[in-house]
């Protein structure tokens, strides 16, 4: 009776100690995991954040394109505003040029005494 009573005293201390073992392993875990669940949040977090930045990264690209597009659009106004001013120009100096020497067609005509 008593080795009985020494071996189940045996068991239970061995019991007892691979209870132990279970616990602190158990507690381990439990702390590994919350460590996994803060890293998981924080993970989250930053794929929240580098999404929106990549969404004001694409709307920024956006906007520039349309500005871009903007510029080229009042650069060919500008072109043919510039365009037809040179024409005006052109065409006031050839109406000068005429007029001038219709003047001086005329002048010369007075001269030699053909003017009516």
């Amino acid at each position: 009776m008593k080795s009985i009573k020494k071996s189940l005293e045996s068991w239970k201390i061995n019991l007892d100690d691979r209870e132990d073992n279970i616990n602190f392993r158990e507690d381990g875990a439990d702390e590994e995991e919350q460590a996994l669940t803060e890293r998981e949040i924080k993970d989250t977090t930053r794929e929240k954040e580098l999404a929106d930045e990549r969404r004001r990264l694409d709307e920024r690209t956006h906007n520039l394109v349309a500005f871009a597009e903007s510029l080229e659009e009042k650069d060919k106004k500008l072109k043919e505003k510039e365009r037809y001013i040179k024409l005006g120009k052109e065409k006031e100096k050839k109406d000068k040029a005429k007029r001038l020497k219709q003047e001086r067609e005329r002048q010369e005509q007075e001269g030699d005494g053909l003017v009516f």
